[in-house]
């Protein structure tokens, strides 16, 4: 269903990121969470970083186990062109 990025000033709706099968969604909090925080601190906006989390958490519940076998930056770049 996506997620909703609340601060003081807004409300930000991001759609999820498209998944063909889930297979596993061991991580898939975790990899959003850490794809926000990836997005942070290469200092995008808000709503970008929110696209990044439901890249990566998309990315991961389509996979059996919570690792990927690239880096979340290439996962990222090839995607996002960031």
């Amino acid at each position: 269903n996506g997620s909703t990025i609340v601060t003081a000033d807004e409300t930000i709706k991001v759609e999820a990121f498209p998944v063909d099968k889930v297979v596993d969604s061991t991580g898939a909090g975790d990899l959003y969470a850490a794809g926000l925080l990836h997005g942070l601190i290469k200092g995008h906006d808000l709503e970008t970083c929110g696209k990044i989390g439901s890249l990566v958490a998309a990315k991961v519940v389509a996979q059996t186990g919570a690792r990927f076998q690239t880096s979340l930056s290439e996962i990222v770049s090839n995607v996002f062109n960031l």
